[in-house]
């Protein structure tokens, strides 16, 4: 699959880079475990939400600021004491290897904070895969399904959006890209129901060509 004139490489972490169930089953269960001693001891953070109500945002997955911030914080401390590390798909490393030889740059857009998006980058069974992300995004730019998000990001980015290559697992994600005038790929792991959009079971599937 070919795709010209990209310049920037733009990705989600859930169900793209690395396994969801990773998230769901290891680093949401510990949120939870240790959100009650954390609140205790940083109340202000919680912004007078309520304790059970963070707790029942966890369990749904809500995409709330306040949570995805006090979640990103456990998080860090966690990947900092080794707890426990970011498990990656085999195709992403050699492919951000390759893009970043050819001139790319990468960046994340995921609705975990970038606190938590930056630990799990610098503690992945890869090592510290950092210094390849020139950008981090989060639910401060807006959110993922909007197209209003996208564009804001070609903003701060000084891109035209096709210079712009979203990644995600996330049909509505990629439409609302799509929108806002990126090129897209649906990202096909495991498990991941297809749909009409362009998609690839591998990063190795795409052809970027900055240049052309």
């Amino acid at each position: 699959m070919e795709f010209s004139q990209v310049k920037y490489v733009l990705l989600d972490i859930e169900g793209t880079v690395s396994d969801i169930n990773f998230v769901k089953n290891v680093m949401f269960p510990y949120a939870a475990e240790k959100l009650p001693e954390f609140s205790e001891k940083n109340p202000e953070l919680l912004e007078g939400i309520a304790l059970p109500q963070l707790l029942r945002w966890i369990q749904k997955d809500v995409k709330h600021p306040v949570l995805k911030k006090i979640q990103g914080l456990i998080w860090k401390e966690a990947f900092e004491n080794g707890v426990f590390k970011a498990p990656l798909y085999e195709d992403v490393l050699p492919a951000w290897k390759k893009w970043s030889e050819l001139g790319l740059d990468l960046g994340i857009y995921s609705s975990g904070s970038v606190t938590a998006q930056k630990m799990f980058f610098s503690h992945t069974t890869e090592g510290n895969l950092l210094h390849y992300l020139k950008h981090h995004f989060d639910l401060d730019i807006g959110g993922k399904k909007e197209r209003e998000s996208y564009e804001r990001i070609a903003e701060k980015l000084a891109l035209g959006p096709k210079e712009i290559l979203f990644l995600s697992d996330v049909k509505e994600e990629l439409l609302a890209a799509k929108a806002a005038g990126f090129q897209t790929v649906h990202i096909l792991r495991p498990g991941t129901e297809a749909c009409e959009l362009p998609a690839a079971h591998s990063f190795s599937e795409l052809s970027l060509s900055p240049n052309s």
